[in-house]
C-alpha cells in the first residue's frame, strides 16, 4: 500500500514529485461533486500537494483552474509538475495569497 504522505524526515521535497507528495483522497467523489465537464472554471483553494487540482485538470479538457494556497511553498512545489504536462499551459492558474493579498470580490 502506498504512504499517503510521508513525514518529513524520511522526505525531500526537492526529490518530490506529485505523486510521491500528497495521494489525494476522494478524488471520484471530488470530480462527480464538482461535475468537471469541458470547458469548466474551478477553484481549489488549498493546493498543497496539487493532487485535486490535476485530477480536475485530467478530468475534462479546456478546463481552468485556479489554485490558490497560503504556502508559496506548496505553490513552488506543484508548478513544475504542472506545468510538465504541456496540456496543462495556460489551465492552472497558481497564486500564493497572503493576510496581506487584498479581498476580492467578484460581482
Amino acid at each position: 500500500m502506498k504512504d499517503i504522505e510521508p513525514s518529513e524526515k524520511d522526505f525531500s521535497a526537492s526529490d518530490a514529485s506529485i505523486d510521491s507528495y500528497h495521494v489525494p483522497v476522494l478524488g471520484d467523489e471530488l470530480i462527480a461533486g464538482l461535475a468537471v465537464i469541458s470547458g469548466g472554471h474551478y477553484l481549489d483553494a488549498t493546493v498543497g500537494g496539487g493532487g485535486h487540482t490535476s485530477l480536475i485538470l485530467a478530468a475534462a479538457p479546456d478546463v481552468t483552474v485556479v489554485a490558490i494556497d497560503r504556502d508559496a511553498q506548496a505553490i513552488r512545489f506543484v508548478k513544475p509538475d504542472l506545468s510538465a504536462n504541456p496540456s496543462n499551459f495556460g489551465r492552472a492558474i497558481l497564486l500564493t495569497i497572503s493576510r496581506k493579498t487584498p479581498n476580492l470580490m467578484v460581482s
